[in-house]
């Protein structure tokens, strides 16, 4: 009676192995394959997120590129405007229009 007791707990604990085995493979399977086209999804609006956030980081760059040289030429200006002040030979716009008035 022993010997028939352990074959039935043997038998139950290798098929409940096997069980264990095939069910863990089939739902890592399942994982695997939603993860692979879920993450086909997110990857692709994880890029076009990066896509944009590079779009916006090269548009302030340019941004501050346009304000600095807009600033160098305003200190352009006002030196040239101070130099051409001091010389009467050169006509500055602001005289030019002071003139034709």
């Amino acid at each position: 009676m022993l010997s028939v007791w352990n074959t039935i707990t043997n038998e139950i604990k290798s098929n409940t192995f096997q069980y264990i085995l095939v069910s863990y493979g089939v739902i890592g399977m399942i994982l695997v394959a939603l993860t692979y086209y879920n993450d086909e999804d997110i990857f692709t609006s994880l890029t076009d997120a990066k896509k944009k956030r590079k779009i916006k980081k090269e548009m302030r760059k340019i941004e501050k590129s346009l304000i600095r040289r807009k600033r160098r030429m305003q200190v352009f200006r006002e030196k040239m405007g101070k130099i051409k002040g001091k010389d009467n030979n050169y006509i500055t716009s602001d005289s030019f229009s002071l003139n034709r008035k």
